[in-house]
């Protein structure tokens, strides 16, 4: 059986004047009936007004998601367009244009062994267990037209305070086992490849849940990449019950 879940967020802000990510965890309660929450953005519309949509989507997300309702997923789904709605209010009240500011975003809720979530954008979120990395999450992008462009891939989804064009929030839960690992990160991590990742997880798989946000951190911050984006790593563990957190 699973006796704990650890985790943990660790942020850098690379080569941009602004940190425009935001997470944060909520626990609710303890032993076999608690739960935790987390919620990760990744904002956009550039330096102020990126932190800004993130943080409200952040905040809105961990205060108003009622946890109470039976149906988990359309209690997500709520929140979310909450979430929307609070950045639509705020970016007319500084007078800015439809879809100025905005943010991608992940919310999680952990409950038992049960994980269910609620995404926007291309923030990802994986899965490792025994020793194969998975993506969980839809990735809502498309790649530049132009074969050999060195753009980057465009975000067909986000929440701007406006339609929400794509949301990917899965009706069944995934069913976690002792062992699983769980990363979601803004898109700053897509510097190193899935597969090193994956080799980081293996490697210092014995190590808490902040240290191995501080492994993947280092990972990406050796490549020294021109333009690092902003990177928020947070990290879940499923503790065995015969181990020691």
């Amino acid at each position: 059986m699973i006796a704990e879940l650890t985790f943990a967020g660790r942020q850098v802000r690379g080569v941009r004047e602004n940190q425009e990510d935001s997470y944060g965890f909520c626990v609710l309660g303890s032993g076999p009936e608690g739960a935790l929450l987390l919620a990760l953005a990744d904002g956009m519309g550039g330096h102020e007004r990126g932190e800004v949509a993130s943080a409200l989507a952040v905040e809105c997300f961990l205060q108003r998601l009622d946890v109470r309702r039976q149906d988990m997923r359309q209690a997500m789904l709520d929140a979310l367009h909450l979430a929307n709605s609070d950045i639509a209010a705020e970016n007319a009240r500084r007078g800015g244009a439809p879809d100025e500011m905005g943010t991608t975003f992940v919310g999680i809720f952990l409950h038992g062994k049960r994980l269910r979530w609620v995404s926007v954008g291309d923030s990802p979120l994986y899965l490792y267990r025994a020793g194969v990395m998975l993506r969980l999450n839809e990735e809502h992008t498309v790649s530049p037209v132009d074969e050999g462009s060195t753009d980057s891939a465009v975000l067909t989804s986000a929440l701007t305070g406006g339609r929400i064009f794509r949301i990917d929030a899965p009706e069944d839960v995934v069913q976690l086992m002792e062992g699983d690992i769980i990363v979601c990160c803004s898109d700053g991590m897509n510097t190193i490849p899935l597969s090193q990742i994956g080799s980081k997880l293996e490697i210092y798989s014995g190590l808490a849940a902040g240290e191995l946000a501080e492994k993947l951190m280092q990972a990406v911050e050796s490549e020294r990449k021109d333009g690092q984006d902003n990177l928020t790593v947070t990290v879940m563990k499923c503790v065995p019950a015969t181990s020691t957190p």
